[in-house]
């Protein structure tokens, strides 16, 4: 994977070439190095315009298991979406629809913030 330096310095060139919005389906749920987070955080507060995937695991009995939300330290600077999906009891991935993902915590999917199109 790309270090959050290198991250952070690819969302200050999007910004720079005026990208009206920046989408990240990466997972930031546990910190990095001291420096490589401070980057990272530095260049989300500079851009004012990221969204980072939330995603939780939803398993047969619609119970939420391994929530990974980005660190609070990012999503004070950056919006989230949800890329929650559903497992069955084998452990596929089933469709997710979006009243589902509504339900579960009301956060917008990922790929309706990625659209700019209003649910």
């Amino acid at each position: 994977p790309w270090s959050r330096s290198t991250q952070a310095r690819l969302i200050d060139q999007a910004s720079k070439a005026g990208a009206n919005g920046i989408f990240l389906d990466f997972i930031y749920d546990s910190p990095g190095t001291a420096a490589e987070d401070q980057a990272f955080e530095d260049s989300l507060r500079r851009a004012g315009r990221v969204t980072l995937a939330d995603r939780a695991k939803l398993g047969p009995s619609d119970q939420f298991e391994e929530p990974t939300p980005p660190l609070p330290r990012f999503t004070r600077w950056a919006r989230t979406a949800s890329i929650t999906v559903y497992y069955n009891w084998q452990t596929a991935v089933w469709h997710m629809s979006r009243p589902l993902q509504a339900r579960h915590g009301g956060m917008q999917p990922f790929s309706v913030a990625l659209s700019g199109k209003p649910v």
